[in-house]
């Protein structure tokens, strides 16, 4: 057999060489029994907050690219996911599923990122995965920090978070405070074990002091799309066809981008 070496990444953006900066994280399952999705090729897109991240499920191991990109993630989303296929040396056909991270966060993001996995899913006829982006940063908290219960919040701007509670195990979790916009100050929620606090949404942690004192609080960690990812794949979330998986999660119907 010829070993062909892998090509370099065709996308720029603004001069920069996103092959440079993929970041490749191999995964080692924490159970024998593979589920079908992970024999499959997955692209994972997140545009929910100021970062716009891609990644490749493929071969048992995951590429992901990260760009700050405040407002211009139309301009380097495509380019992104052409730099890790030509990496990989695929094209979209060779994709199986997309994943995405459903919000909420900001609506201008959300839309972009909905359109886009729309646009894949009906012109290549695969199912979607959708994840929603506070246990995608959640579950990122409890690989991180080790702590079972994690409060994940995100600035919803105008005095308010996006938030949601949930308690992890391994390949399994429970939503423990489901989504739900709210001023931090009127949050009620309450557990009798260690917790940590993760997400932008942690700006108000005085606000938030009424929760009791977190194990951890780590409001620079951030959802990205390789956790979308290891969501739909420690988790075995469902791929679906339907239009309602299709849809963006906004939680606030106020558009604040």
């Amino acid at each position: 057999m010829v070993h062909r070496p892998k090509a370099p990444a065709r996308g720029l953006f603004f001069g920069c060489d996103f092959a440079a900066r993929i970041q490749v994280q191999s995964r080692f399952l924490d159970s024998v029994d593979v589920c079908v999705v992970n024999t499959q090729t997955i692209l994972a897109v997140d545009t929910s907050e100021t970062a716009c991240s891609v990644a490749l499920w493929h071969q048992q191991q995951t590429t992901q690219l990260i760009e700050p990109a405040a407002r211009k993630h139309s301009d380097c989303l495509l380019p992104m996911i052409d730099a890790l296929l030509t990496a990989e040396q695929l094209t979209l056909s060779q994709i199986d599923c997309i994943a995405f991270a459903r919000g909420p966060g900001a609506f201008t993001g959300l839309r972009l990122g909905a359109a886009l996995v729309q646009g894949f899913s009906y012109a290549l006829a695969i199912p979607v995965i959708a994840v929603s982006t506070l246990l995608a940063q959640a579950y990122a908290g409890y690989r991180q920090l080790n702590i079972s219960s994690v409060v994940s919040a995100l600035d919803a701007r105008m005095g308010e978070i996006y938030v949601a509670a949930y308690e992890f195990a391994p390949q399994h979790f429970s939503t423990i405070l489901p989504e739900q916009v709210i001023v931090p100050s009127q949050l009620r929620w309450q557990v009798n074990q260690p917790w940590c606090g993760v997400g932008s949404g942690w700006c108000y942690a005085d606000a938030l002091a009424h929760l009791g004192q977190p194990a951890v609080i780590a409001s620079d960690l951030h959802c990205s799309a390789s956790h979308v990812l290891a969501c739909a794949l420690d988790f075995n979330l469902p791929a679906k066809t339907d239009h309602d998986a299709l849809l963006p999660s906004y939680v606030r119907q106020q558009v604040v981008s």
